[in-house]
């Protein structure tokens, strides 16, 4: 695996490292001659050096992260985070150091000495410079301030991946309700759409059905009109024939009165030629009544075709009309029918679409979150989990050394 140790030494990281270099020169340098109040606490100070950089470096990647840019926000995060544990180990690499050395240089020393007693005292004094409860700088009380320190720094580790962790929490959740409310939106506008272009058809074959309603009156006015003037002409004949038969009544009588004529032709030939007379006026009336009758022949043989051609036609214009309305009725309800099953089956496609989308988003941001937030915690638990090995040997080491001096 390739490490660019490079990003690490940025000017903040550098002057952590600068201070903490100082204190373990100073503390190697000072070491061997008689270390003060001073000299001893370095190991301490370069701890709590460290441990200040690891909250600094926490500090400035939480100051950093921007909700709206999560993917930006990360490489900060990760620069956050490179400060605060290069800083601890620096600081915690610069403790040991300078323990090992000022106990190499202890027994150095006393290794050295030739005087027994000035050894021994040597001795008592820095057990006792280091022991002493009372003072600010004894080895018990700096592994109380540490150890104390060591719990804040905990606690506050802790409380601040819990802030992180609810912050990151609401703006994943932020995203994905604006995400799902764009969906939402596509999907309605999509929907508005298809409807408003259904009901423009529907409006234009309404408008269709209403142009030949407005026909079918007209031709249903016309129809009655022919009705009318075929029922005038029907009465008309009936009258025709009414008057037919008056003359054929009149008729009956002047061949009776002729009958009586021919019974008493006997009588005189005077009588005889009243009654020639009498018969060439019935012969004349017989003659005007049958031009009559041949007359309204002719006539109601021309009306009868013509009322019955009439008749004929408005029955076929009825029947094509009729035949025009089923059709277009039909033709009206399959495409109406047609257009809303085509309607719903591409509202059910786009509603199925939209929901495999949503949930292939849905599934791979929290696979995306998940694992994000897996390795984040992996990578903190294996970075710290050494240090707090560490610190616990420390404290089981001065609590051992306290109770062997009880």
């Amino acid at each position: 695996m390739n490490m660019d140790f490079s990003s690490v030494f940025t000017a903040t990281n550098n002057i952590f490292f600068i201070v903490i270099a100082l204190c373990l020169v100073f503390g190697i340098m000072r070491g061997e001659i008689g270390r003060g109040q001073l000299v001893s606490s370095l190991p301490g100070v370069a701890i709590s050096l460290g441990i200040l950089g690891t909250f600094y470096g926490i500090f400035v990647g939480l100051m950093g992260f921007d909700e709206a840019h999560i993917s930006e926000s990360i490489p900060e995060l990760l620069r956050g985070m490179k400060t605060a544990f290069a800083t601890s180990l620096a600081g915690m690499s610069t403790s040991i150091i300078l323990k090992f050395y000022y106990s190499w240089s202890d027994d150095k020393s006393v290794k050295a000495s030739n005087d027994p007693v000035t050894s021994l005292r040597r001795i008592e004094d820095a057990i006792v410079s280091c022991f002493k409860s009372d003072e600010e700088y004894s080895l018990v009380s700096q592994v109380k301030l540490i150890r104390q320190e060591l719990i804040d720094s905990r606690r506050e580790t802790k409380q601040a991946f819990k802030e992180f962790a609810d912050e990151f929490s609401k703006i994943a959740s932020a995203s994905l309700v604006d995400e799902l409310q764009k969906v939402v939106n596509d999907f309605n506008a999509m929907l508005n759409e298809l409807v408003s272009e259904s009901f423009k058809e529907l409006s234009s074959a309404m408008i269709s059905l209403n142009d030949w309603q407005q026909q079918y009156r007209i031709s249903i006015e016309e129809n009655q009109e022919n009705l009318k003037d075929s029922y005038s002409k029907m009465k008309q004949l009936h009258d025709t024939f009414e008057n037919v038969v008056d003359r054929l009544v009149q008729l009956d009588g002047t061949f009776e009165s002729i009958d009586q004529s021919l019974t008493a032709i006997s009588v005189s030939g005077a009588e005889l030629d009243e009654h020639t007379k009498a018969i060439a006026s019935q012969n004349m009336l017989l003659e005007s009544a049958i031009k009559s009758v041949r007359d309204m022949g002719q006539e109601a043989s021309k009306v009868v075709p013509e009322i019955s051609a009439k008749m004929n036609k408005i029955v076929n214009e009825i029947q094509v009309l009729q035949t025009e309305t089923n059709d277009f009725v039909g033709r009206t309800t399959e495409e109406l029918s047609d257009g809303f099953k085509q309607l719903s089956t591409e509202v059910q496609n786009h509603t199925k679409a939209i929901e495999k989308s949503l949930e292939e988003e849905l599934t791979k941001s929290l696979n995306s979150l998940a694992g994000s937030l897996s390795a984040l915690s992996g990578k903190f638990a294996s970075d710290y989990l050494p240090l707090t090995e560490k610190l616990r040997d420390v404290l089981s080491i001065a609590e051992g050394g306290n109770g062997r001096m009880g």
